[in-house]
């Protein structure tokens, strides 16, 4: 496959991707879908397209179970680095400057995820869709048809390549 199909069609899917992300309502600061990266392979086997992002989308698509949260009510513990992040997220997402105040709604969310595990059922007001995980698996469902085609027409190209050249290599060696 010549490297522009290729780019065209990881093109495509990032953008996809990143569409996904904020419809489902995880653009709080952008960072995930500006880290969306693809690179392009080229064995002997064929032609692959890797994408990577942001350790963070990986629960923010799997979710994460209420066991897995990792919150533990009264365990007298000073500090935690779960509870800092919501901290700062309740602050970003909602706009609550107030230490005191940010901080309670942080635990409140903590106590919800700890039974629910996250995202939590009432997240999805956050998303356009009313889902909250699976970004990666919905978009590439949402865009089955149209990735088909650009393949489809990539191979098509790189097929008259292959043809025209043998052909060409044909004639140069009579």
């Amino acid at each position: 496959m010549r490297a522009d199909n290729l780019q065209m069609v990881s093109n495509f899917v990032i953008a996809e991707l990143r569409k996904t992300l904020i419809v489902q309502g995880h653009n709080l600061t952008g960072n995930l879908a500006s880290s969306i990266e693809a690179y392009t392979l080229d064995t002997l086997n064929g032609y692959f397209i890797r994408f990577y992002w942001e350790d963070s989308g990986v629960p923010l698509d799997t979710g994460v179970t209420a066991e897995k949260i990792p919150f533990s009510p009264g365990s007298g513990k000073r500090s935690s680095k779960y509870i800092d992040g919501l901290i700062k997220y309740v602050q970003q997402r909602m706009n609550i400057t107030g230490d005191k105040e940010a901080k309670s709604v942080a635990f409140a969310i903590a106590y919800k995820q700890k039974q629910e595990g996250m995202s939590t059922i009432d997240s999805r007001e956050f998303s356009d869709t009313k889902k909250r995980n699976n970004w990666v698996n919905n978009t590439l469902e949402a865009i089955d048809d149209k990735l088909t085609l650009l393949i489809n027409d990539a191979l098509y190209e790189i097929m008259n390549d292959m043809i025209f050249n043998a052909v060409k290599g044909y004639g140069d060696n009579r």
